[in-house]
């Protein structure tokens, strides 16, 4: 069987204030976009959308990578995960510090261990050995995060500022990634949805998908598992997303949660119940959409 290679990735769920942040946002999903179709092409699904994801954790614009908010105590801990839907494995880091990229080292876990989650200065300590790059120092430095600048522009505009990509190959192989820097303003340790199979990010054999919002509510909701199984009882994506997103508005309320998935047909859908979450698609062969951004600013 041979599949239309497709990969979607999104800048988390929320508001946007200014016209200046969304186009920084809109420019770098597109090179997300472009950077990880040609990976995929080069090599498959989850190189693809670890490509994408590692695009917007360097592009300092997204609470991921080098654009993570600070927990309370004004540290950087960053979360991450991505799965293999043609094998069903996963790997995952929670609450690293140091790792410029948070999903390499996720990507890591995922092709060398046994494991699935590593944390804190476990997963450090693997970084260590494997050599990969460190945050900059300036981006690392302890930080106030009452009085610090980025959180006080940022606080109001994102709620889960969470990055994500989904994907499938030529060879109808799914993936998906996600990566974050968490609440700003988090108690120290507190880990949410991305780095959780199942709640922030899932990939199977027939979809993958990814969520961005309030990790709590994700996380007790099984989000992404949720769409694969209300699409095995539709076989569409969109009513699997609509489906799954009624149930959190019903459960949690509005303004809490986005989705975004993939399935084995190609088809690529977004729901969200926030003002905006800006995102896009690209299909091989074709020029990258970009959608769900804000009506006003």
């Amino acid at each position: 069987m041979k599949c239309l290679p497709v990969i979607a990735v999104h800048g988390g769920a929320g508001h946007w204030r200014t016209k200046k942040s969304l186009e920084g946002f809109l420019k770098y999903i597109e090179e997300s976009l472009m950077a990880g179709m040609e990976s995929m092409l080069e090599k498959n699904a989850v190189e693809g959308v670890l490509k994408a994801v590692m695009v917007l954790e360097d592009s300092g614009e997204f609470n991921a990578g080098l654009g993570s908010v600070p927990n309370i105590d004004g540290e950087i801990e960053m979360d991450a995960g991505i799965m293999d839907g043609s094998r069903g494995d996963a790997g995952a880091v929670a609450a690293v510090r140091y790792v410029k990229n948070p999903v390499l080292l996720a990507y890591y876990v995922l092709k060398n261990t046994n494991h699935v989650l590593i944390v804190g200065e476990g997963a450090e300590r693997l970084a260590e050995q494997l050599g990969l790059e460190k945050m900059p120092i300036r981006e690392r430095q302890r930080r106030d995060p009452i009085l610090s600048s980025r959180f006080w522009a940022r606080k109001e505009e994102l709620i889960g500022d969470t990055v994500g990509a989904v994907g499938i190959d030529s060879k109808c192989r799914l993936a998906a990634a996600s990566s974050t820097g968490g609440l700003a303003g988090k108690l120290k340790g507190r880990v949410g949805d991305t780095p959780i199979p199942g709640a922030g990010f899932y990939a199977d054999e027939n979809v993958a998908v990814v969520a961005t919002g309030i990790g709590e509510v994700i996380t007790l909701g099984a989000l992404s598992r949720q769409v694969a199984e209300a699409w095995q009882a539709t076989k569409r994506i969109e009513i699997a997303l609509r489906l799954v997103m009624n149930e959190v508005n019903v459960r949690y309320g509005e303004n809490t949660v986005g989705l975004l998935g993939v399935d084995i047909y190609g088809n690529v859908h977004a729901e969200y119940n926030t003002e905006a979450m800006p995102w896009g698609y690209l299909r091989y062969g074709e020029n990258p959409v970009i959608k769900g951004l804000p009506t006003r600013m």
